[in-house]
């Protein structure tokens, strides 16, 4: 899957960042780019702003993503979403270790 994670360089969103590269997802980690703290994995980056991302949003676009992971809000105010913004209430379960193989239990055909 290709996921944007919102703030994925610290606590939480740094956590989800390295589940899903190790899963083997593309990541785009959209951050104010004030620091790149070490050990980050391997993932295309933006710097900018929160209240400036609306207005990136033909590089969101072309990242082309299957979901979006937001992380990154520090207040209430921060969590609300932007004018002529949607907010997707239900959520995705992304896998982030590769699905299992079951077999497909025995079939009852004598009914």
């Amino acid at each position: 899957m290709r996921v944007i994670v919102l703030g994925g360089t610290w606590f939480i969103g740094r956590a989800v960042t390295e589940a899903l590269t190790a899963a083997g997802h593309a990541v785009l980690v959209a951050h104010r780019g004030i620091s790149e703290p070490s050990g980050l994995p391997a993932a295309e980056h933006l710097h900018a702003e929160r209240a400036t991302w609306p207005g990136h949003a033909a590089t969101f676009a072309a990242f082309g993503a299957d979901a979006a992971v937001d992380v990154s809000a520090a207040n209430r105010s921060c969590a609300a979403p932007s004018p002529g913004t949607s907010v997707i209430r239900q959520a995705t379960r992304i896998p982030t270790s590769p699905p299992t193989t079951r077999p497909s239990p025995p079939r009852d055909n004598t009914g």
